[in-house]
């Protein structure tokens, strides 16, 4: 008598909060599901969900110090930025993957990539509310002159702080699946990516000054960021 084998059935995906909820506490049993499972493309648009919200509360946060239409635009294009940024950094970990040793289907890869964005974003979006209060802080300090600029590129590096620390914590999670010589090139491509693209699509941060919804190319975002640092540590 032949056995009939029954195909193995999609999982059943949780809502985005308790997907948030597992993304936080259960992070290692979802990356081993995301690992093991034949069906891991179908946490691809979940994932790639709560990547998207996370960012929106980050830029909307960011956002606010150049007024609520600024934060609205910014709410737009940090998932623009955030997302593209893994999709152009993506190809980079297939290489780096293949030439570690491993064999992950793109989907699989992709579903991983998601999961430690996700968490990043999550991170992120947590954070942003602290970088909203020093910018504050700095703004009110009576006597200043300049204030608004002053506190405009200081909370400039405390939003990069926040990206910084929330794209380590992504980057922590992946590491944890794969090897550093593979998660390593795609972090550091992920964050020149994410440089890039938020220079391109600037203004992100809320700045003092009117509000421009595009700006035309010039220099890049690794260069304009440089220049903040050396004008403060200058005074």
């Amino acid at each position: 008598m032949d056995t009939v084998i029954e195909p193995s059935l999609p999982p059943s995906l949780p809502p985005s909060q308790d997907l948030v909820t597992r993304l936080l506490r259960d992070g290692d049993g979802l990356a081993r599901e995301l690992r093991d499972s034949p069906h891991s493309g179908a946490w691809i648009g979940p994932l790639a969900g709560v990547s998207a919200v996370g960012a929106a509360i980050f830029g909307l946060a960011i956002g606010l110090p150049g007024g609520p239409l600024q934060a609205l635009i910014s709410a737009v294009k940090m998932p623009l930025v955030m997302l593209g940024s893994a999709a152009l950094s993506l190809p980079l970990l297939h290489v780096a993957a293949a030439r570690a040793g491993l064999r992950l289907a793109p989907a699989r890869l992709s579903a991983m990539v998601l999961q430690a964005l996700a968490t990043a974003t999550t991170t992120m979006s947590g954070l942003a509310p602290l970088a909203l209060v020093f910018w504050l802080s700095l703004s009110l300090l009576p006597g200043l002159v300049d204030a608004d600029w002053y506190a405009y590129r200081r909370f400039v590096l405390a939003v990069v702080a926040v990206g910084g620390l929330g794209g380590l914590v992504g980057a922590a999670r992946l590491l944890r699946e794969l090897p550093a010589r593979a998660a390593f090139p795609w972090a550091m491509g992920l964050g020149l990516a994410g440089l890039q693209l938020s220079w391109l699509l600037r203004p992100v941060i809320g700045s003092p000054g009117p509000l421009v919804l595009l700006r035309p190319l010039e220099s890049s975002g690794l260069a304009a960021f440089i220049d903040v640092v050396v004008a403060i540590l200058g005074g």
